[in-house]
Formats: structure tokens, sequence, C-alpha cells
């Protein structure tokens, strides 16, 4: 997707929903430490974790691969971790930049992260508390289910064809298509688009604000 189609998008579109992780933070380091702990405890292999993991809630994750634990406490414990080790998460590139400039009331973050994990990696990456930040907490059911997205919807009064959902993962492009709403893949390699989305981009540098422009033209 080239800047001018990408640009375009952003400004036109009423509400712009964001995934967190791997969409507007790296929390990748951070993540991978708290799983290998949990693999390490109770003897459940790397693979078998990351094949599934990405863009779900811990919980979903611990009842498919050990339905004998105790999912939710598991889950616990993986939240407290992510929190106490939050010192190496950072922006994906220009994501403080693109949310500083548009209307607070245009976007919202929909993430499978609790409030206190998601506000811990904002706060870390710097980047600015959205109004509208949809969480683990509001949510029963975890991406590749589209509840979150049709919540935050549902409190912003828009409908699928006003919105459009940026994200990383297999599972919150799927719960976008399952949500009926446009959805761009952010992927920070050089890699095949991923099935389902209408494009995708590396970062958030692609983004060319009014003022941007401006700036071209006088150069």
């Amino acid at each position: 997707m080239n800047a001018e189609t990408f640009t375009k998008l952003v400004d036109e579109v009423a509400l712009l929903l964001f995934d967190l992780d791997g969409t507007l933070v790296d929390s990748t380091a951070s993540v991978k430490r708290a799983w290998r702990d949990f693999a390490g405890r109770h003897q459940v292999a790397e693979s078998d974790i990351f094949a599934i993991s990405e863009g779900r809630q811990g919980h979903a994750v611990v009842a498919e691969l050990r339905p004998d634990l105790d999912a939710l406490a598991e889950d616990q414990l993986l939240l407290e971790y992510q929190i106490a080790d939050a010192s190496d998460v950072v922006e994906v590139p220009g994501a403080n930049r693109l949310l500083s400039q548009l209307d607070p009331a245009r976007w919202a973050i929909v993430t499978s992260c609790t409030r206190r994990l998601a506000m811990t990696r904002l706060d870390a990456a710097g980047l600015p508390h959205p109004r509208t930040l949809i969480t683990a907490d509001e949510t029963q059911r975890s991406k590749p289910d589209p509840q979150g997205f049709q919540l935050a919807m549902e409190r912003h009064g828009m409908q699928p064809s006003q919105c459009l959902i940026f994200e990383d993962s297999a599972a919150g492009i799927a719960a976008a298509n399952s949500a009926g709403i446009d959805v761009i893949q952010v992927s920070h390699a050089v890699v095949a688009q991923e099935h389902g989305t209408i494009g995708s981009i590396q970062d958030w540098n692609l983004y060319q604000s009014a003022s941007d422009t401006a700036r071209l033209r006088t150069a």
C-alpha cells in the first residue's frame, strides 16, 4: 500500500480501530519471556505456544494447551509477569506521531490485554491513552471472535462500513473479517499480504499529514 492510499484511508474513515501489541507497540520480547516462563513451569513446548498464542488472550491459550490447569490463574501469572517486565516495550515506528495527529474521538484500541497491561505498555512506549480502550476486562471471548470490535463500534455508534481496523495477527484479522470491517495488516517485515486484508504496511511512517505534504511541497 502506498503513502497516498494509506493516508486517504486514515483521513476519511470515521473510526479507526487499532490492535495494541504488534500494531502500536512492540512487546514481543516481554511476551516471549512470559510464555517461556509458563513453558518451563508446565513442560509445554515453546513452539506449541507460539503457534497459537499471537493475538489471543492468555487463558484461551492455556485452556487449549493444558486443559488440566486453572486457565484463569495461569493467565493472572502471565499478566503479572508482563506488567513487571515492560522496560523494553517500544512504539512501532511512527505510532506516536500518527496518534498525536488524530482527533481523539476518531480512534480506539481493541486489545486482548487486560486494561492494566495495556496501560503499562502504552506508558512504556510513550503513546497517548485512547478515550476508548476495549480490553480483555470488557470481553468474554478472545480474538478471533469479533466481540471486542463490535463493542467499540457500539460505543461510538458506528457501522462496519464506517470503520477501519489495523491488526498484525491472524486471529485479529479473522476477528475483523467476522465483524465485517476492512482491515489493514501491520507487518514489520516484508511478507506476503495476510489473506482477508485490504492491504499491508510495515510501520506508521507511511502516513502523510497535511503539514507533512505542505512541508514536502515547499522543500
